[in-house]
């Protein structure tokens, strides 16, 4: 996973040829979170997943928020939408789907920022 945001990082050029500068932040599935992932996401960030050492692609998360008034706010995901990149039929879009599937399966997360060059 890290290797893949490794070859992901640095200068590139979009179709336009207008430069951008792209950035991968690695994170191991112990120290991801609910915010961490929402966040992400909120900010317009693509998200990549390593479950069961097969790579996807985060496009969106079912989710729960609570206001609690001694503890803030709490986030609690219920599934992870994916796009599995090996295919473009209706295998395409897998769920995981936290009830079913164990987060230990998870080897990681990547968090790619553009940034105009």
């Amino acid at each position: 996973m890290q290797d893949v945001g490794d070859k992901l990082s640095g200068r590139q050029l979009l179709t336009d040829g207008r430069p951008i500068m792209v950035t991968a932040d690695y994170a191991p599935a112990a120290s991801v979170n609910a915010g961490l992932l929402i966040g992400d996401l909120t900010a317009k960030r693509a998200l990549l997943i390593e479950w069961n050492s097969r790579l996807y692609v985060v496009y969106g998360v079912i989710f729960d928020e609570t206001l609690d008034s001694s503890s803030g706010i709490t986030d609690a995901i219920h599934k992870l939408l994916l796009l599995d990149p090996r295919y473009s039929d209706a295998r395409r879009e897998v769920v995981f789907d936290r009830i079913t599937d164990a987060w230990g399966s998870v080897q990681g997360v990547s968090a790619l920022r553009a940034e105009p060059k």
